[in-house]
């Protein structure tokens, strides 16, 4: 049997096949997808960008929850963060065990799904889908609200730069595991080096006042709905 000849591509389709190919790339078959592999360096922007992101929001929620309890409860910012700190090792041990039992790779759907059973399988995929939603529309709300606090003139188009910053995320990870650490890596570590700098800035000037507690006078009393602002203003992010 002949082979059928190509159906000829009008103007329009070759020009969005082109233009696909540059925002998403060249197509890949499941066979590629599997096969991909990317070096350490580049994996850590791919797969730890939602936990590094929290740090830019999470203490400022922690904060904000606790201090609806009074000054006295801001004593539990360091037991807090101690135990997600452990929550965080305890994290890193057990993907080093999937690791090795799955050393040609599994999520949390596959694991739970072989060990568990199906519906245990489904119920941790399940709450993966809604993690990912939720840590990108808080990230992305975050790192526009940081924008417009650096510069107020932008303000009124937070809701679009909050989309664009979505699409550049989805084109991103459309394009493959390898290009996506290629685009995030420099973010990521930049980000990484600014919170270094930042703690270093902080602690230099602890110590030229010998570290000793900074007392504002006259801290404004909370109000009921000043309580309700900062509970419905808090984050509801997790680190995974």
């Amino acid at each position: 049997m002949a082979d059928q000849p190509e159906a000829p591509v009008s103007p329009e389709g070759g020009t969005l096949t082109r233009l696909r190919r540059v925002i998403l790339g060249p197509p890949l078959n499941s066979a590629a997808v599997v096969q991909e592999r990317i070096r350490k360096l580049i994996a850590l922007p791919v797969l730890s960008s939602d936990l590094l992101s929290s740090v830019a929001y999470g203490p400022e929620a922690m904060l904000t929850v606790l201090v609806l309890a009074g000054a006295s409860a801001l004593r539990l910012t360091l037991p807090i963060s101690l135990a997600l700190v452990v929550l965080m090792v305890a994290v890193g041990l057990s993907y080093r065990q999937t690791i090795r039992a799955y050393p040609h790779g599994a999520g949390s759907y596959i694991v739970a799904g072989a060990n568990l059973g199906s519906r245990l399988g489904l119920t941790a995929g399940a709450g993966l889908m809604m993690d990912y939603i939720l840590t990108a529309a808080v990230s992305v709300a975050s790192g526009v609200d940081a924008i417009n606090s650096a510069l107020p003139r932008l303000a009124p188009a937070a809701v679009p730069i909050g989309l664009a910053v979505l699409v550049m995320l989805l084109a991103g990870n459309l394009r493959g595991v390898r290009s996506a650490g290629k685009l995030f890596a420099a973010p990521t570590y930049a980000f990484v080096a600014a919170v270094f700098l930042l703690i270093c800035f902080g602690l230099a000037q602890a110590a030229r006042r010998g570290f000793t507690t900074l007392r504002h006078r006259g801290f404004p009393r909370l109000k009921d709905w000043a309580s309700c602002w900062c509970c419905g203003r808090s984050p509801p992010g997790r680190p995974r």
